[in-house]
């Protein structure tokens, strides 16, 4: 449900970013569903430390330390949503994708966590 919601988020935002501005940037490949799962893999790939063990993550023992614990879980939702990363990337071009993937992904890395792990943490602490 956690991916779902960070999907939905990212959704919502490309729609947002096309309506605000007349439309999508011209040579723009990737369709708004395959841009949204790229933005939410994106934001989950760089959640903080904290954040990610907070969900349940975890980062590789020391000397063998491979991935981070937000790679894992980003990985995780690539697998559980059926999303192809490296694939999509591989047809995404800069100049036009790449202004929408960065514009949302700015938000979305400071709203995700504050709607999610932060406030289930205070809900915790207040309990």
């Amino acid at each position: 449900m956690f991916y779902e919601f960070c999907k939905s988020l990212a959704l919502a935002q490309v729609v947002s970013f096309d309506i605000i501005n007349d439309g999508f940037p011209p040579g723009m490949v990737l369709s708004t569903p395959k841009i949204a799962n790229v933005i939410a893999h994106t934001v989950l790939n760089t959640l903080a430390l904290d954040k990610a063990a907070f969900i349940g993550f975890r980062g590789d023992k020391e000397g063998t330390r491979t991935k981070t614990t937000s790679n894992k879980l980003a990985d995780d939702y690539a697998a559980i949503m059926l999303f192809k990363m490296a694939a999509t990337k591989s047809k995404a071009k800069v100049d036009s994708d790449g202004v929408i993937l960065v514009h949302v992904v700015k938000k979305l890395q400071s709203l995700i966590p504050s709607l999610t792990v932060d406030l289930w943490k205070s809900i915790q602490d207040q309990e």
